[in-house]
């Protein structure tokens, strides 16, 4: 049998939206003994609640958040602090000897 605690990620087996395990419910003479989890999520800005059967969900794969990427710079934009101005040295021509 799978192990809930709040705060867990689940999702349906049979689909939907990934949810938070916000309570786990135990049998009254049994705390080993699952009856059932109570999940939210949200739907927009309205926050749902619902109490499902154990069985009836499974740990949702964790995904890692998208990076930001930085926009890209135009040609009317200063350069950054970092960026140096001059040109860089070239290291394969030898200077001439006077």
């Amino acid at each position: 049998m799978p192990h809930f605690k709040s705060g867990d990620l689940v999702v349906l087996k049979s689909g939907g939206p990934t949810m938070t395990v916000d309570t786990v419910n135990t049998d009254i003479f049994d705390d080993n003994k699952m009856t059932g989890i109570l999940c939210v999520w949200f739907v927009g800005k309205k926050l749902e609640r619902v109490r499902f059967d154990h069985r009836a969900v499974e740990h949702a794969q964790r995904v890692a958040p998208k990076k930001k990427q930085k926009p890209a710079k135009t040609a009317g934009q200063p350069k950054s602090d970092h960026q140096s101005t001059a040109p860089s040295p070239k290291h394969d021509q030898k200077s001439p000897v006077a």
